[in-house]
């Protein structure tokens, strides 16, 4: 592709259009389905792919250098700024949004889809090993508490230096360990706290301090639409919490006291 941005431009819309015409009838896109159905049933052909990638991807080398290529990608404000817009153009609609509910519930509807699925899960994250590592890698991320994702958004902490441990567990506390939009009882995993207005610098700052106790499911789905989600939280805190969306230090005493 041309470095030229006019030329590039042109190259893109160019191979858009081809691949339009050629992949995006219905016909077009069965008969690729149905091709990639029938190559991934050969276990010869999954092995060999799986080499493949093995060898393109599976080295220290090759994934060091695809981490740099992406945290340079999303250090660009501009970058995230143009795949947050094509994101919520193509999934950020109620009909987008429709659309693949729909295909996820029909492709979960089907008892051997489901019972694939879960064999699949169950060789490749079911052994002692996976979960062992699993945890690991989870906790390598964890234990350093400026970790924000995958990628840090600008130079130096992305929290504050308030933001620790025990305001969680007092913010968890405040809502009785339920997540504050569906309801469901914190269970096995803690619940993840949210804050209502994006900010991780906001108990350190003048900016509202505004936290909540969300389950993985719906902190997932603040991703989007996210004014509308700042002040729905919000409003649930004002009118039903008085303001206040954690316990001080003296209430989150007494409270552990009386669970004992």
């Amino acid at each position: 592709m041309s470095k030229d941005p006019v030329k590039a431009e042109a190259d893109r819309k160019k191979m858009s259009e081809t691949l339009k015409k050629v992949k995006g009838t219905p016909q077009a896109r069965k008969k690729q389905s149905n091709a990639m159905k029938k190559y991934y049933e050969d276990p010869e052909a999954r092995k060999k792919t799986s080499e493949t990638l093995k060898k393109v991807k599976g080295t220290p080398q090759a994934r060091k250098k695809q981490s740099d290529a992406m945290k340079k990608y999303f250090e660009d404000p501009e970058a995230r700024k143009k795949t947050s817009e094509t994101l919520k153009k193509v999934k950020g609609t109620p009909q987008a949004r429709k659309k693949q509910s729909d295909a996820m519930k029909k492709y979960f509807e089907d008892p051997e889809t489901r019972k694939k699925r879960s064999e699949v899960l169950k060789k490749s994250q079911g052994t002692p090993e996976a979960r062992q590592k699993y945890s690991e890698v989870h906790k390598k991320r964890y234990v350093d508490q400026q970790w924000y994702g995958s990628v840090k958004y600008y130079d130096g902490p992305q929290y504050c230096e308030k933001w620790t441990n025990e305001l969680k567990e007092r913010v968890r506390a405040w809502f009785d360990h339920c997540c504050i939009e569906c309801g469901a009882p914190q269970n096995g995993m803690k619940l993840s706290v949210h804050h209502v207005w994006y900010n991780k610098k906001a108990c350190c700052d003048d900016t509202p301090r505004s936290l909540v106790p969300l389950c993985s499911s719906c902190h997932i789905k603040t991703n989007v639409n996210r004014d509308y989600w700042s002040n729905h939280f919000q409003e649930i805190i004002d009118t039903y919490y008085g303001g206040r969306c954690w316990m001080s230090r003296e209430e989150f005493s007494e409270f552990k006291k009386k669970k004992l």
